[in-house]
């Protein structure tokens, strides 16, 4: 089972997120025992764009502050439920800085700055493919 959720919470700020998150992963534990659940990262919102960092690096741009303190939420409530975590804003800034070398805000991972292009999709999946055990 694939969880992709959280992007409008880390934007609006929700109290009690991890608590919240957590109750999902037990609910869906509690009715699915064996379910292999991936979490996802929260990804990008309205426009977020990358930018180089003072020592040269690649980092997401600082308007969204709050989307890393809550990709920091949805990794601390996936490792609490004993969930694979998928770091998917660390991967999709490696992908933007090889796909969208301009830092065009739109056109590229996202149609709006927030809802995936098919080529953020195509990333999105491949990513989550990484964590995912496939048997003959």
């Amino acid at each position: 089972m694939i969880l992709l959720t959280g992007v409008n919470d880390a934007a609006t700020g929700v109290d009690g997120f991890v608590d919240k998150y957590i109750s999902v992963l037990t609910q869906i534990k509690a009715w699915k025992p064996t379910a292999k659940i991936i979490s996802i990262g929260i990804g990008p919102r309205q426009s977020e764009v990358w930018s180089i960092d003072g020592t040269g690096n690649p980092v997401w741009n600082p308007a969204q502050p709050s989307l890393n303190t809550y990709d920091t939420y949805v990794k601390q409530a996936a490792t609490s439920a004993g969930v694979v975590f998928v770091d998917w804003r660390k991967w999709l800034l490696n992908w933007e800085v090889v796909n969208n070398p301009t830092q065009a805000a739109l056109g590229f991972a996202t149609i709006d700055g927030t809802h995936f292009t098919d080529a953020g999709q195509k990333a999105l999946a491949a990513v989550v493919l990484q964590s995912c055990v496939v048997f003959p």
